[in-house]
């Protein structure tokens, strides 16, 4: 949810036009804004809905006008696919791939004058970027693959390092450490077997370890009768929070043997074609694709969108969060040792201040870190 805030946030450009950002997509598919930025702190689902439907717009746009440079509309792709052979659109998907995989191509564009800059490609494309790893991660996590989840986080850390998230960046970087680091493999493979959790046993159907906690709480606030006792509470807490799950499960035989309609199994997801459409419409005939640089725009219509991932990574390039990680490692350290004599604190923080900490994303073993000596 922080992350899908983040994103939004950083793409929004409300009040500033331009041929692309959140807020011009806000008013020309009609949504609700106040409503939709309320859903960020609450029900962030359609937040992430309207987010799919633009990225899928932004590649359909991209797409076409690969195919067919001077195209004006989608329809000119369903017209024309034919025309097109089946290696020439698997070379033009396989370049898309390359590029977009590319973290360093918007970094190269903002190194020319203003003047020859397309500030909105720029932006579009950094947005493509953010909501790409956004999609995948919300595959990972319902196809239960934690080792993309992983993947994930680690560019999820780099984002929040420079973005006021001060928490979300301190907590991800600790565990992002714990994982490429600190934790045995055997702690590291544990954690990876239990972040994500299915009750369903069917594809698709797992969740994150903690949204299923919330789950399980806000089953058992509804049970909390209005006249408690210190009987009934410790009944419920004791008791019948222990069977959430298997009610959940007896619910739905019983409504099954019964055929009692009494909630829906089934949702379909609305269809955002008409949407999509619309947007990739607007993209190829604003001319974002067809290189209209900044010397041709008004000089107040466009501003560059935060790059989080470079921005991030100035961040760390200071190593001021990997030294508040340490320090609150070495508190943390001392509360535990309380005041015993270890005769080994010189050598704990020579470990800690070594060269490795500087490299948190490779491969290499940080060995004989204290957390490895105390377990």
């Amino acid at each position: 949810m922080a992350v899908v805030k983040l994103v939004f946030n950083s793409n929004l450009m409300a009040g500033k036009p331009a041929r692309w950002s959140l807020d011009k997509w806000i008013n020309v598919l009609g949504r609700d804004g106040d409503k939709l930025r309320s859903t960020l702190a609450k029900d962030h689902s359609p937040c992430v809905d309207f987010l799919e439907t633009i990225l899928d717009g932004c590649l359909l746009a991209i797409i076409c006008n690969r195919l067919f440079p001077n195209c004006q509309s989608v329809d000119i792709l369903a017209q024309n696919i034919n025309t097109k052979s089946t290696d020439e659109i698997r070379e033009t998907l396989c370049s898309l791939q390359s590029g977009l995989s590319n973290f360093d191509t918007v970094s190269n564009m903002r190194l020319a004058d203003i003047a020859d800059r397309n500030l909105d490609l720029e932006n579009m494309l950094l947005f493509v970027q953010q909501a790409l790893i956004v999609r995948i991660f919300g595959q990972a996590m319902r196809q239960g693959d934690s080792g993309r989840v992983i993947n994930c986080i680690s560019f999820f850390t780099v984002w929040f390092q420079d973005s006021g998230c001060f928490n979300y960046a301190s907590e991800t970087l600790r565990l992002l450490v714990c994982l490429r680091r600190l934790w045995s493999e055997d702690l590291r493979r544990y954690w990876m077997e239990t972040c994500l959790i299915t009750t369903l046993r069917k594809e698709n159907s797992f969740m994150a370890l903690d949204e299923f906690n919330e789950y399980i709480v806000r089953e058992v606030k509804e049970m909390i009768a209005n006249n408690v006792t210190p009987a009934t509470d410790s009944h419920l807490r004791n008791t019948l929070s222990l069977l959430i799950t298997l009610m959940w499960d007896a619910r739905r035989k019983v409504a099954d043997e019964t055929d009692a309609n009494i909630f829906d199994f089934h949702s379909s997801k609305v269809d955002s074609w008409r949407d999509i459409k619309l947007i990739a419409d607007n993209i190829l005939q604003s001319g974002i694709l067809h290189g209209v640089t900044q010397d041709t725009m008004e000089e107040a219509t466009q501003s560059p969108a935060p790059d989080l991932l470079m921005k991030g990574m100035a961040k760390l390039a200071t190593i001021e969060p990997l030294d508040k990680l340490k320090d609150g490692w070495y508190d943390e350290e001392d509360d535990a040792d309380n005041g015993s004599e270890l005769g080994s604190e010189d050598m704990d923080r020579e470990v800690y201040d070594s060269e490795a900490w500087g490299d948190v994303i490779d491969d290499e073993t940080l060995s004989r870190s204290p957390e490895e000596r105390h377990r």
